[in-house]
């Protein structure tokens, strides 16, 4: 079936075969994301600009190598941060829970150098404006917008809706799988624990970023489909007592 391109409200989207409308995911390539982390370290024309250049950096850096949302990123207080043990808490609104997860050494070194530039109280937030309040969701998106046009980057997949921000949190989830699959990991066992790293309740998220992958995993992802008699992370023991520990 061929997915048709909708507005609703205003915003692109489509319509599946079960008739419910959705944003149209895009999976940046590594060359995108790194061109928004290089351009966002710019200094801005565009009269307005409430966050400095190194501190859009920074953000978008641990929104790619964490796969958290916006509203975690942008919550962050310094407290949150554990250099020593390389742990970052952040607190997810919608489910009212908080989760620690371990950074990696590129986003740690980085990090580590952001907050020695910047010494707060540890109850100050991680990422202000230049006037020293805490960013609002809907500044970061119209400035990842203005990003995206001075670049310009627009999407490649054929569908004409708008980059998002979010996307940069599914980014990381297809780029984490698709380097399991070239390592050969076990992908029963990986999915539940990026469900858990990403703070998803629900393992059918991770099913989903499996549909985004590129099409040349497509041999390798079949294994993970109940209907083709392939093992599915449901009928592993270890793995479900573990889901049940989320």
């Amino acid at each position: 079936m061929k997915l048709r391109l909708r507005s609703v409200n205003g915003r692109p989207s489509r319509k599946d075969a079960s008739g419910v409308h959705g944003f149209i995911s895009y999976v940046y390539t590594h060359t995108e994301i790194a061109s928004i982390y290089t351009h966002a370290a710019q200094p801005t024309r565009r009269a307005g600009s409430k966050i400095a250049p190194n501190t859009l950096q920074m953000i978008f850096l641990v929104l790619y190598g964490t796969g958290a949302t916006s509203a975690e990123v942008l919550a962050l207080r310094y407290k949150d941060v554990d250099l020593r043990k390389k742990l970052l808490c952040l607190y997810n609104s919608q489910y009212k829970r908080s989760r620690s997860i371990p950074l990696n050494d590129q986003v740690m070194a980085a990090l580590n150098c952001f907050i020695k530039r910047c010494p707060k109280e540890v109850d100050a937030h991680v990422f202000v404006d230049v006037k020293g309040a805490p960013i609002r969701q809907s500044t970061l998106r119209l400035r990842f917008k203005a990003l995206c046009e001075t670049i310009p980057l627009v999407r490649s997949d054929g569908y004409d809706s708008a980059l998002r921000l979010t996307d940069i949190r599914h980014t990381f989830a297809v780029h984490r799988i698709a380097g399991w699959i070239q390592d050969d990991a076990d992908l029963n066992s990986m999915l539940p624990l990026l469900s858990a790293y990403m703070g998803s309740l629900n393992l059918l998220s991770s099913e989903y970023y499996l549909r985004l992958t590129p099409s040349r995993y497509k041999k390798y992802l079949d294994v993970l489909c109940p209907n083709k008699g392939g093992t599915h992370w449901k009928d592993e023991h270890d793995v479900m007592s573990f889901v049940r520990t989320i």
